[in-house]
């Protein structure tokens, strides 16, 4: 047998190991203990930002107002102002929102790292708004509730 030969058949050996193991590994039943579960440390409903400022006290709250209304359902965001925010002024709006839309009974404008997230800007000295978002079309909430902002409606 050649020398190049005898180099590959170990090669070989090692790889085919290789894979079978990895098949192995990947078709292993997974213990019940690492099926997803719906008290997650890292649930969006249950955690705010890390980082805060004093000013987020201050901050003004307009909670639920419709950006769009049809016979069955509306739909509503929350919108933060800045603590010093004088009557009339102009600021810059920043939109969190989440391009899937919401489910019934959870509504993504309500949880906490978006309410946070929100607030932190307005005390930025911008507008911050948290939306729903209709999961049948996201993409036309989003239009929607654009059209409503642009049109100074906050």
């Amino acid at each position: 047998m050649s020398r190049p030969a005898m180099k590959t058949r170990p090669m070989l050996a090692y790889a085919l190991l290789a894979t079978a193991v990895a098949v192995a590994l990947v078709a292993a039943p997974q213990p019940a203990h690492s099926q997803p579960t719906n008290d997650s440390g890292l649930d969006g409903r249950k955690f705010w930002a890390v980082y805060d400022v004093p000013a987020t006290r201050d901050v003004k709250l307009l909670a639920n107002v419709p950006y769009w209304k049809a016979a069955t359902h509306s739909l509503v965001c929350d919108v933060y102002l800045p603590p010093m925010l004088a009557k009339g002024e102009k600021l810059p709006i920043v939109v969190l929102l989440n391009a899937i839309g919401d489910r019934t009974g959870n509504s993504l404008k309500d949880w906490g790292i978006y309410r946070t997230w929100a607030r932190l800007l307005a005390t930025r000295g911008m507008i911050g708004v948290s939306t729903q978002g209709d999961s049948a079309d996201a993409l036309e909430s989003m239009r929607r509730l654009l059209a409503f902002l642009a049109a100074g409606s906050v």
